[in-house]
């Protein structure tokens, strides 16, 4: 039968369970009587519901792109000047983007990055003219010698490059089918 412009079919029962053309007929009856009176509704989709899967977390998916573009480098142990840039560009934008969604990565979200990042370079600036500048240990890789080095903020530029590194990331989830909808125009909140 036909219920507000879709068809419908009821299924009652054979031989075997007792039913016969007679009982048959009078459940026809009884059924298009419920549904004439607006007794009757459509049975629930018997289908399960997809289930949706929350988008990974910003780190879990760079991690993932940062080893596609070591591979596809030919450099998976991550040796060379343009893998090690990556993971510095990463590294800047981690502490901020990494714990979020990627759905929830957006130009707010850049915008305060930027704002932290910009405020720390001028307390580094700050007290580095007041005389005592803040130092940081650093470990030679090649010699295993390790120095103290001053701290330096994060330039415009660099805030720049690891915005775009970021974006890019994001673009590639978008292509993979990750993400969703648009990918922010994260670089627009670089000074």
């Amino acid at each position: 039968f036909t219920y507000l412009g879709t068809e419908y079919y009821e299924q009652f029962g054979g031989e075997w369970e007792g039913w016969d053309e007679e009982r048959a007929a009078r459940e026809q009856r009884f059924l298009m009587e419920k549904v004439n009176r607006g007794e009757w509704a459509p049975p629930a989709d018997p289908r399960p519901s997809a289930v949706t899967v929350p988008p990974p977390t910003f780190q879990v998916e760079a991690s993932q792109w940062l080893h596609r573009q070591r591979i596809r480098a030919g450099d998976p142990e991550g040796r060379s000047k343009t893998i090690r840039d990556l993971e510095w560009r990463l590294s800047v934008v981690m502490d901020k983007f990494g714990p979020r969604p990627l759905d929830r990565v957006d130009f707010a979200l850049a915008d305060e990055l930027v704002i932290e990042l910009c405020e720390e370079r001028l307390a580094i600036e700050r007290v580095r003219e007041q005389g005592a500048p803040l130092t940081r240990t650093i470990r030679n890789p090649r010699t295993g010698r390790s120095y103290q080095a001053r701290r330096r903020g994060v330039s415009n530029g660099s805030i720049r490059k690891a915005l775009d590194a970021a974006e890019r990331v994001l673009r590639d989830a978008r292509k993979r089918g990750v993400l969703a909808g648009d990918v922010p125009d994260l670089k627009a909140a670089a000074p």
